[in-house]
Formats: C-alpha cells, sequence, structure tokens
C-alpha cells in the first residue's frame, strides 16, 4: 500500500507535501450509498482543498517550486518544519483511507456496492460550485502532477465523516500556529467570495462552510461579501454592442445605488445591445 502511495510519501519537504495534499482531495470518490448526503458531501472535501490552498497561498508556498521563495511568509516562523509534520500527518489520513478502501473492495461481499457517484450526479448549483473550488484550488500551479495513485473512493459515512474532521482540526491547526496575515487572508477571501455571485450558490457555501471553514463563513456573512460581477467563457462579433457591468443612466437618477451582484457564464452575442448587470435611470443602452 505504502508503494501505491509512493508520490505522496516520497513528496520531499513542506512544498511537496503541501501539494501532494491538496492534490488528494481530488483523486477521492464517494460510492452510491452517499447518494443522498453526496451533493454536501462533495462540497465539503472541496471547501476543505480549497481551505488547505488558501493557506499555502497565504503563507507563499509555490507549487512549481521545490521550496519556500526567500521571503514567504512561512519563512518567518522559526517552527516551519511542524507544517511539514501537519502535511504529513493529513497524507496518512489519506494514506489509511486508501487502504481500507481497497480492503472494502476486495471483499466479495461488497462486490454489488462498489458504484461510484460523480460530478455528473450533482446538482446544477453544487456541480457549479465543485468545479469553481476546484478552479481554486492550486490556482496557478503549471507543473502536472506528480500523483501515481489511481482514483479511490470512501463507501462508509462514518470513515468519510471521520476523515472530514481530523483533516478540519489539522487544518485549523495549521491556520492557528500558522496564521495568514491579515491584509493577505482579506484579500484570498475576498477572490473566493468573488466567484459565487449567484444566491443558491452562496447559500450553499454558508451553510456548509459554517462547519468547515470558519473564514469564509464569516466573510460570507459580512455586508458587501460578494462584490461585482462576475464574467466567463463570453464571446462577442463585430455587430454586438455590449455594457458589462452596472450602468447608470446620466442625469435621469438621482440618489444611492446599492446593486445586486450576478454571474454570467457561456454567453454568445451575435449582434444587437446586451447589458449584463444592473440599470438604473432611463431607458439607457445608448436611448436610440
Amino acid at each position: 500500500m505504502a508503494e501505491a502511495f509512493g508520490a505522496l510519501t516520497g513528496a520531499a519537504g513542506l512544498v511537496g507535501a503541501f501539494t501532494s495534499c491538496v492534490e488528494c482531495f481530488k483523486i477521492i470518490q464517494l460510492g452510491r450509498n452517499f447518494e443522498r448526503d453526496f451533493k454536501d458531501s462533495q462540497i465539503t472535501l472541496d471547501l476543505l482543498q480549497s481551505r488547505l490552498a488558501r493557506w499555502g497561498e497565504g503563507m507563499g508556498l509555490d507549487p512549481d517550486q521545490a521550496l519556500p521563495p526567500p521571503g514567504s511568509h512561512i519563512t518567518t516562523f522559526d517552527n516551519a518544519d511542524l507544517a511539514e509534520k501537519v502535511m504529513c500527518q493529513i497524507r496518512d489520513l489519506f494514506e489509511a483511507s486508501f487502504a481500507k478502501s481497497a480492503k472494502y473492495q476486495q471483499d466479495p461481499w461488497n462486490a454489488n456496492q462498489l458504484a461510484l457517484c460523480s460530478p455528473a450526479d450533482l446538482p446544477p448549483a453544487h456541480r457549479s460550485i465543485h468545479e469553481k473550488l476546484r478552479g481554486l484550488s492550486l490556482r496557478g500551479k503549471k507543473k502536472p502532477s506528480t500523483l501515481t495513485v489511481a482514483k479511490w473512493a470512501l463507501y462508509d459515512s462514518e470513515d468519510f465523516e471521520s476523515l472530514v474532521a481530523k483533516i478540519n482540526t489539522h487544518i485549523d491547526n495549521l491556520e492557528k500556529v500558522f496564521p495568514v496575515p491579515p491584509p493577505k487572508e482579506a484579500d484570498l477571501l475576498r477572490r473566493e467570495m468573488g466567484q459565487f455571485a449567484d444566491k443558491m450558490e452562496m447559500d450553499i457555501i454558508t451553510n456548509i462552510a459554517e462547519k468547515f471553514d470558519a473564514k469564509l463563513h464569516t466573510a460570507a456573512q459580512k455586508p458587501g461579501a460578494v462584490e461585482g460581477h462576475a464574467y466567463h467563457h463570453m464571446s462577442t462579433n463585430l455587430d454586438a454592442k455590449v455594457i458589462n457591468g452596472d450602468h447608470v443612466v446620466d442625469g435621469l437618477f438621482q440618489g444611492n445605488v446599492t446593486l445586486k451582484s450576478h454571474s454570467y457564464s457561456g454567453i454568445t452575442m451575435n449582434g444587437g445591445k446586451t447589458l449584463n448587470g444592473n440599470q438604473v435611470g432611463g431607458k439607457g443602452m445608448w436611448d436610440d
């Protein structure tokens, strides 16, 4: 079993241990007996992965570098080796779960219980959150994954609850012993919140983060936690006239403006006029 997890145990140094731990979340699958709770269980894993990645970025850990770069925040601590030990403990949790999964799969009595859930089984809002949180984890990483472990599954809800609770505790300890500078942490949280302008997504995130990501949960409760709009995969042609953002018509409105945020994805504009945002006052859109 140690051979199967060789890429993890062989990850040298703090950066290697951190990177392999974050990547481990990508190879966990959940068995079909999780079907009723699959959506929230998957987001729980995604939140823990993103939270660990946020801490690493706040510390200045670059997954494409073998060592923390000079001047990174982690180098200001005399006991930085303790962070590596915590990563190894998280890695050991994954390895133990992997071993239990393999034993479960080899038992002929469980032959009819090995079907798996997949992201395609998630409701649209949860699937969107899953994809966004995975995108936030190890953002900017250029080197391909060094993991050699095939995807593996958790089949027992008690094993899942135990795993996420222990990982949660380890990340709690990392954040307490090696705190990210508040301005940097606030910036990272603000960037994450910017991915979830949709109210349904925010509600899902907030509910699950209350237990597994207190910092994100607190940030989501603050007024104006989600600012601006998010635009993804948009295309236009030369005949299209588009405003991406809020539009207050000049001279036709007086007073304070408080506008909601939105998220736009996969929009194609082939002509005409389009406002992707809120408008206050008047006719607007160039008043033709």
